[in-house]
């Protein structure tokens, strides 16, 4: 029997439990104590040739020792101490700060037109009759909002203004059938039973379709699935090779260990829960709440800016669970061995095979993206047979809801889509 959970928010007011934020708050405070630390250890040694820095620093390193060696070493220990310490400082005022901030509305939801199990397939509508269909599969893991975050900075209405007709499949919270589906289950019994809903509901019987993040591979295994219903297809921000996002040697988890750790919330909480999943996100990068809460913590949560950051860290922090099996496939399958990268995905009991997904395919990326690096989304452009590369600015977020993103990504997708 799993654990109860509390219902996800579903429109309106945004989750404003945000005790123990950012997730995992002890790990991100332990990184900026630890960096805090290291920096003023390892200060002095900056000027010796043996010194590990990255290649691109070096010219700059060069400088910093030279300015070192014309002053004590006790007393270069002191300032490097004394700016480590206001950094650290600062991130935690900006952590104060974001889970003191008010909560914010988003946006009412369209009427779900389809169900199946938790998901639904909410239409957004067009603004002509004859708007061509485009079916979006948020990823899994955070869940769909971040496309439909404020109406200034929504995706998926500035889409419909561009003259397209999104239709959102929300996959939910994993119900009891649901806690047994691998990624490949996801394809078949969810994502190609939305599509040819959204075909015989838009009267269309072939429609785009656009997976976002992990649900970019989804969206390649659909068109490869049903070419009679896809006219064609995007990933936005879509890993397809793995290697890349692997964190550090020594911060890997080993295979038999996350293994069990998924069987485990499997049982207990019928699902890996999000501060599980974004815990082993912060392996890849843990220096990144001491470098972008500072900057919240100067801008203010009232500004623009500050509360556009407030509702992406409260969607980081509160998505759905995983289904145990489905974050196998993630985490085992496509993470550790790179199956999807590889050509040995097998989803629903046959190879997926990317050379089946032969309709025209817009593969997104950016270069500012750490989150799912450049080399990681662009591999997907050579695994497929009709593929062209689009390159927007802005990271992983950024390029969604940033100041940039409609001329960067929104136009382009809408006429790619539209054209």
């Amino acid at each position: 029997m799993s654990a109860p959970r509390k219902k996800a928010a579903r429109g309106g007011t945004a989750p404003a439990e945000r005790r123990g934020a950012p997730r995992p708050l002890a790990a991100h405070v332990a990184a900026a104590a630890s960096d805090l630390q290291h920096g003023v250890a390892l200060a002095v040694a900056a000027a010796d040739e043996r010194f590990p820095w990255r290649p691109s620093l070096r010219p700059l390193a060069e400088e910093i020792a030279q300015g070192f060696a014309a002053h004590d070493p006790s007393a270069v220990r002191a300032a490097v101490a004394e700016t480590a310490l206001s950094d650290a400082l600062s991130a935690l005022d900006g952590m104060a700060a974001y889970q003191a901030a008010p909560p914010l509305r988003r946006p009412a939801e369209p009427p779900a037109v389809w169900r199946a199990g938790a998901a639904r397939l909410l239409d957004y509508g067009g603004e002509t009759e004859d708007a061509p269909a485009l079916l979006v599969l948020p990823s899994l893991v955070n869940g769909p909002w971040i496309l439909d975050i404020s109406r200034a900075r929504s995706f998926l209405r500035g889409l419909r203004r561009r003259g397209l007709r999104p239709l959102l499949l929300d996959w939910g919270d994993p119900s009891r059938e649901e806690r047994n589906f691998d990624l490949g289950a996801y394809v078949e019994r969810r994502a190609a039973p939305a599509l040819e809903r959204a075909a015989a509901l838009t009267g269309q019987p072939r429609i785009g379709l656009l997976g976002h993040c992990m649900s970019g591979a989804l969206a390649a295994a659909t068109a490869a699935r049903r070419p009679e219903r896809v006219e064609r297809f995007a990933l936005m921000a879509a890993p397809w090779r793995f290697a890349p996002l692997r964190p550090p040697e020594g911060a890997q988890p080993r295979r038999r260990e996350l293994q069990q750790l998924i069987e485990a919330c499997g049982a207990v909480f019928g699902g890996v829960p999000s501060d599980i999943l974004n815990t082993l996100f912060f392996l890849r990068d843990p220096l990144q709440a001491t470098r972008k809460f500072p900057q919240f913590a100067k801008k203010g949560r009232n500004s623009d800016v500050g509360r556009r950051f407030v509702a992406i860290e409260d969607w980081l922090g509160h998505g759905p669970r995983l289904a145990a099996p489905a974050a196998k496939t993630l985490f085992l399958d496509w993470g550790l061995d790179d199956a999807l990268y590889h050509g040995r995905w097998i989803a629903e009991g046959a190879l997926f095979q990317p050379r089946a997904a032969a309709a025209p395919a817009l593969v997104i990326a950016s270069a500012s993206d750490t989150v799912a690096p450049y080399d990681s989304v662009a591999a997907a452009a050579d695994a497929l047979p009709n593929a062209r590369l689009l390159k927007p600015g802005g990271g992983h977020v950024g390029m969604l809801v940033g100041r940039g993103a409609e001329a960067a990504l929104w136009d382009p997708v809408a006429a790619f889509f539209r054209d």
